[in-house]
């Protein structure tokens, strides 16, 4: 005896909303900024070199041409990103993104800002400075961010603290990733349960 269509809903409908649909389905950006031999190199400006974002203001350093051990590198790259000609770098990426995070060493410490695609801002991130070693920053959104900028930490002049000066924030990391958007799958289990209302009165006459 074959089951009635509506019954076989039910099992498609929790599917959408598990969380097993969205398995596999985040993808994930790692850069650390290693130099490739040929459009990176030591000094080189940073624009589009690394797929996934572009950035600006920022310059590509590689060990042992900079102070590594008050900018460590991670996990073994020898290539780093530092502010260059101001104190903000700027990232804006290839596609909207729900999650940024990286490792960032800076002695004034950091403001890390996302915005979204309209412009508007999403959430700020403050970091403590650190030398010697390396912090973690990282923002999340609901919405997409389309771009984050990455500054040094300007209220702490107001105790006295020099102006920070392009070169002392360094980025050794940036990890961004994409998930799938909650509205599509909301979308997905409302027109399942529409079609098994109209079913189920379908089969009850």
């Amino acid at each position: 005896m074959k089951k009635p269509v509506h019954r076989l809903l039910l099992p498609a409908l929790l599917l959408s909303c598990s969380p097993l649909v969205f398995a596999g389905t985040v993808t994930v950006t790692t850069l650390n900024f290693n130099p490739n031999g040929t459009t990176v190199t030591d000094g080189v400006q940073i624009t589009n070199q690394f797929a996934g974002a572009t950035f600006t203001n920022a310059v590509e350093a590689v060990v042992p041409n900079f102070d590594f051990f008050d900018f460590p590198t991670v996990n073994g790259s020898s290539g780093e990103i530092f502010d260059s000609g101001s104190e903000t770098i700027g990232v804006s990426f290839s596609g909207p993104v729900n999650f940024v995070s990286g490792h960032y060493a800076d002695p004034f410490g950091i403001v890390v800002t996302a915005f979204g695609t309209n412009g508007a801002e999403l959430g700020v991130f403050n970091g403590a400075g650190i030398e010697g070693s390396d912090f973690i920053f990282s923002l999340g959104a609901s919405s997409d961010i389309a771009a984050i900028t990455i500054s040094d930490f300007g209220e702490q002049l107001a105790f006295g603290v020099p102006d920070p000066m392009p070169g002392s924030l360094g980025v050794s990391q940036l990890i961004f990733a994409q998930t799938p958007e909650p509205g599509s799958f909301l979308m997905l289990g409302t027109g399942l349960l529409t079609m098994a209302g109209v079913l189920r009165r379908k089969f009850a006459r």
